[in-house]
């Protein structure tokens, strides 16, 4: 049986992980390391077909297995709910879909990201200490989970998680404090609600207002590195995100707080205030100036969303090229054709919309020519 364990933070952020518990050990609370996230110790193996909202993050350069640095639930077609802090370990982010094991490169997919939005209040240098920590993530594709699947809900201001409450924290984190068994795999753990006053005594910084207590003093399961991000679940609905605990990973957890400010952040985020799955989709519009010869100048300022905002911009140039962002050029070969230009934009809640208009060129030879929108 795996037992989850602690939170590490990078760059002076915490990230929680699942692990082991080590019963009687003791010590500080964490600071600072080289990876941001934990993992669970001593859980039990999950698969993605149980959780399949569950998807880990990476970084490029990173220890762990697989470079895996945090865990994050899927909350629309390309938004991922996740911490804060998990943003700012060195390395470039990615993201990876669909496995139950991450060191099984034959299944999953690969996904990047085109936006990482935290909290506007969630402090980088020290925000593990000081609360706020939470984020939303915009892929810069739709993350296939299983059709027909419902997104989890996020709890917000008016909901509650009594003491003794027994919900589930899911992670891809290390299963023992010093990551010797090198885990890649998915694991869950039962940890209940407990007094915020059990991780205030590990660090004294706690606030119940942007934080929850989770876990046991010792003996139990236990978050860890890796699992900084992923969520506490209960009844279908994430209650709370995992941000930090004690170095040695066999203590009590501490998660970023949604039943209250947090989470009415994050539905802001989606443009929801229920489940991301409703809403309207968003209105693409561009125009295209092409006086510079060949080059012709994109803009989609005028695309709208009615409500909520659009999170990406996505360009096919119809010839083989596409482009991202509001506004944006492109130079088309010197030769005489028709191209098609396609812009997709996606909002908040993962809604797309799409146009397209004809560019025509001509050629004159020598990569001369000029281009004009039908």
């Amino acid at each position: 049986m795996r037992t989850l364990v602690r939170l590490a933070a990078v760059t002076a952020v915490t990230a929680a992980s699942i692990a082991l518990a080590i019963p009687g050990a003791t010590a500080a609370p964490r600071a600072a390391t080289d990876d941001p996230s934990p993992g669970v110790v001593g859980g039990n193996p999950a698969t993605v077909a149980k959780y399949p909202f569950i998807i880990s993050q990476h970084r490029t350069g990173g220890a762990r297995p697989a470079e895996q640095s945090c865990t994050g639930s899927v909350v629309a077609k390309r938004i991922v709910l996740i911490a804060a802090h998990c943003k700012f370990a060195e390395g470039t982010k990615y993201l990876v879909y669909g496995r139950d094991d991450l060191s099984d490169t034959s299944k999953g997919v690969r996904i990047e990201i085109e936006e990482y939005r935290t909290h506007p209040n969630y402090n980088a240098n020290d925000g593990w200490r000081t609360g706020w920590d939470v984020a939303v993530i915009i892929a810069k594709s739709d993350i296939p989970t299983p059709a027909g699947m419902a997104y989890p809900e996020i709890a917000k201001s008016g909901d509650t998680l009594p003491i003794g409450t027994r919900g589930t924290a899911i992670g891809y984190g290390k299963t023992d404090a010093q990551d010797a068994n090198r885990n890649s795999k998915l694991y869950e753990a039962v940890l209940p609600v407990v007094e915020g006053q059990n991780c205030k005594n590990i660090n004294s910084q706690y606030d119940d207002r942007y934080m929850m207590c989770s876990g046991y003093g010792s003996g139990g399961p236990s978050l860890c590195q890796g699992d900084s991000g992923g969520p506490y679940y209960y009844n279908g609905k994430v209650y709370g995100v995992f941000s930090w605990l004690r170095t040695d990973c066999a203590s009590y957890n501490a998660h970023g707080r949604l039943f209250g400010v947090m989470g009415d952040w994050v539905h802001q985020q989606l443009g929801t205030s229920g489940p991301p799955t409703g809403g309207q989709a968003p209105t693409a519009s561009f125009t295209v100036n092409c006086q510079a010869g060949l080059t012709c100048a994109y803009d989609a300022s005028a695309s709208a969303d009615p409500d909520g905002s659009i999170a990406s911009y996505a360009w096919d140039f119809g010839d083989g090229s596409t482009g991202t962002g509001v506004k944006t050029t492109h130079a088309y070969p010197a030769r005489g054709a028709t191209y098609t230009a396609k812009l997709t934009v996606t909002d908040n809640s993962g809604k797309t919309g799409t146009t397209e208009r004809r560019v025509q060129c001509w050629s004159f030879g020598s990569g001369q020519g000029f281009c004009f929108a039908t």
